[in-house]
């Protein structure tokens, strides 16, 4: 393998997990268009994820569980759960910045549970990102919806536990925590399927929300979390409460405000160059490992 081609294979996740965060952006907006119960919207939306998965996971019957598999599962439902209640009640901003805590309990924790370390500039990257997203939502922070508020903040934990134990697993098996998770999710919320009027247009949205919306991004996060540290990853999935407004805008015509815009620059600029440097270090690692075979970098495997 040429060095080429090493460098598109290292690109290669960190792509994948920012079309995750561009497909997870739209959720803000479709949830607040369907006039359902949030615990019906939250069970539909996982019961279509599960299509995603199928292809995946072959004989769903057959999945081997595993304390981890089933820890993640157990993660994953609350989190997609609690979030669209979180969504519905409080504001959008407010649900965003407290889910999007998880880079904290992931940074502190990867360590401890992975063995990963934690170099000095991603603490920084951390630290730059959070107070991104602590200006870019200050404008919408309202005291109002304090169930939603920990709704969201237990949310961005259990996302946090979701990324983790991805991680903990390989990816080949990685793919059937997500789908239990889901199945679990719908499960619990299937009582408040029943009594909801649901119109032509809202069974449209549930359905986007739950392939386009979760299911395939979850499917690319699950191939991408094999390659890049936790922490990476949920540096990198934090642009998609910067990428929000982009759906809010062309749904209602609403711009952000200066402020906003500020902040999701200082995020996509602290993103830019963590990864700038996490490329630099495995570029050097690599020459080390060919020199230490006495080949030179650019020959081929």
């Amino acid at each position: 393998m040429t060095k080429t081609d090493n460098t598109k294979n290292n690109f290669k996740p960190f792509f994948l997990l920012i079309l995750t965060s561009l497909l997870w952006s739209t959720g803000g907006v479709l949830i607040k268009l369907i006039e359902l119960n949030p615990l019906a919207i939250a069970g539909f939306r996982s019961l279509f994820a599960c299509i995603a998965f199928l292809p995946f996971i072959g004989n769903p019957f057959k999945i081997k569980l595993s304390k981890h598999k089933l820890l993640c599962a157990i993660f994953y439902a609350g989190n997609v759960t609690l979030i669209v209640m979180a969504t519905k009640y409080t504001a959008s901003a407010n649900a965003i910045l407290l889910q999007y805590t998880a880079p904290i309990y992931v940074t502190l924790f990867s360590r401890i549970f992975l063995k990963e370390i934690v170099s000095k500039s991603e603490y920084i990257t951390v630290a730059g990102v959070l107070t991104g997203i602590t200006i870019f939502t200050y404008d919408g922070l309202t005291s109002e919806g304090m169930i939603g508020n920990i709704l969201a903040m237990i949310s961005g934990i259990l996302f946090a536990g979701v990324i983790l134990l991805t991680k903990k697993l390989h990816t080949s098996s990685s793919f059937e925590p997500l789908f239990l998770g889901n199945f679990f999710a719908a499960i619990i919320c299937s009582p408040f399927f029943f009594g909801e009027n649901m119109a032509i247009n809202h069974f449209s949205l549930l359905v986007i929300l739950g392939i386009f919306q979760l299911g395939i991004p979850y499917v690319l996060y699950a191939f991408a979390i094999k390659h890049v540290s936790a922490v990476q990853a949920s540096l990198i999935t934090t642009l998609e409460p910067i990428l929000n407004p982009i759906w809010v805008f062309l749904a209602t015509g609403e711009l952000p405000s200066i402020q906003s815009l500020a902040g999701g620059v200082i995020v996509i600029l602290f993103i830019t160059f963590n990864n700038i440097l996490t490329g630099i270090g495995r570029s050097k690692t690599q020459h080390a490992n060919h020199v230490k075979l006495g080949q030179s970098p650019s020959s081929s495997s």
